[in-house]
């Protein structure tokens, strides 16, 4: 089920800047360190809050990819969540603007948390490589289970080598597959 519908695209696009915003305010309000991804030190409502996650949807990736070129802006949006939704949208001066949700096997799902795991996106660091009119990739990859889940997120142009560039190839390979 693909759907083309540009300005819904658009919709998406805008409200989940909006909405994401939003959160990484209230996010920096209740989390304050964390030193690594195996042992994340929350404060206020972080690990061990006691709260029963009461919805089995939580996202495991989320792969935002934004900025200008020389042809104008571009911005592509990926979501993967732990009961196989998965949502993506993109939006290209070069091609038609998608906004499309699919339902995947938890195979599917564990297929690509456990690639993304073999190369270390847990733990990757940001790639410092600075890059002109090409747009900069943003990984979030959560660790643990429930409501007390810890994100990990790190940054590169869409051009990187080495890891990151491994990274964006597993994205890459999988949005082709699925959308």
């Amino acid at each position: 089920m693909k759907s083309r519908y540009p300005l819904t695209a658009g919709a998406l696009l805008v409200l989940g800047g909006f909405v994401c915003t939003m959160l990484g305010d209230s996010t920096r309000a209740q989390v304050t360190t964390r030193s690594s991804p195996s042992s994340s030190i929350l404060q206020g409502k972080g690990l061990g809050s006691g709260c029963v996650k009461e919805f089995p949807r939580v996202p495991l990736l989320v792969y935002d990819r934004s900025g200008g070129t020389l042809i104008g802006a571009v911005h592509t949006q990926l979501t993967v969540y732990s009961d196989g939704l998965a949502t993506y949208s993109n939006f290209d001066p070069m091609s038609a603007s998608v906004a499309s949700v699919r339902v995947l096997s938890a195979r599917e799902v564990a297929g690509l948390v456990d690639t993304l795991a073999a190369v270390g996106a847990h733990v990757m660091c940001d790639d410092p490589m600075q890059v002109t009119d090409v747009p900069l990739a943003t990984v979030t990859v959560l660790q643990g289970e429930g409501a007390d889940a810890a994100a990990h997120s790190f940054s590169y142009y869409s051009v990187s080598a080495g890891a990151q560039g491994i990274v964006e190839s597993i994205v890459q390979d999988f949005i082709a597959a699925h959308f």
